[in-house]
């Protein structure tokens, strides 16, 4: 599930921005002519409350995820064995260590899954997976990534890759793992659109 910040606001009924009651050496407005946006921190925060967020043991964790096409304009795709969205085709990637920059975690993670070197060329997107039922909350960076060596290969076979393939980006398998979805389409637009 990925919700915008505007559809946010319209469900909620709540503004985008809230001025913060709990700043530390922070006073009270005397004219209150903001006492619509505490109010509405007030009405966020127990909303929180009664979905059980705010004590929820799960943390958003941070995740990237590379666009990597070749010459013919096919995108190397793999297959997931491991959740989260386990038995789904998705761009190589994985989870940002801590300390860890996120360029550097795109790199060090295609080598470590599919034996590639790559350099990044753009920043496409990014996307959200938010799964409560499942305990998950994903942030994904998700990079335009160039080749600079080494051959694709599945170094996690038997482990979290099944199987790996390059796949036309314009006749994308199914199913398709959602977080990677927005960087395909954001490479489609790039690399197959513009080209017109």
């Amino acid at each position: 599930m990925s919700i915008l910040a505007e559809e946010w606001s319209t469900q909620t009924q709540l503004p985008l921005a809230f001025q913060s009651t709990h700043a530390q050496g922070t006073k009270q407005n005397e004219d209150h002519s903001d006492s619509r946006l505490v109010a509405a921190e007030g009405s966020a925060l127990s909303l929180l409350n009664t979905k059980g967020t705010e004590n929820s043991p799960v943390q958003p964790r941070i995740g990237v995820g590379a666009v990597i096409l070749n010459e013919r304009n096919e995108v190397l795709l793999v297959w997931r064995n491991r959740q989260p969205e386990q038995y789904t085709w998705s761009i190589p990637g994985g989870k940002v260590d801590p300390y860890e920059s996120i360029e550097t975690t795109v790199i060090r993670e295609i080598k470590e899954e599919v034996d590639l070197d790559i350099v990044i060329d753009k920043l496409l997107c990014t996307a959200e997976t938010i799964r409560p039922e499942q305990q998950e909350h994903w942030i994904s960076v998700l990079y335009s990534t160039r080749v600079i060596g080494g051959i694709a290969r599945n170094c996690e076979e038997g482990g979290a890759i099944g199987e790996i393939g390059w796949f036309p980006l314009d006749d994308l398998p199914s199913p398709l793992a959602s977080f990677a979805v927005p960087g395909l389409e954001a490479a489609k637009q790039l690399h197959l659109y513009s080209e017109d």
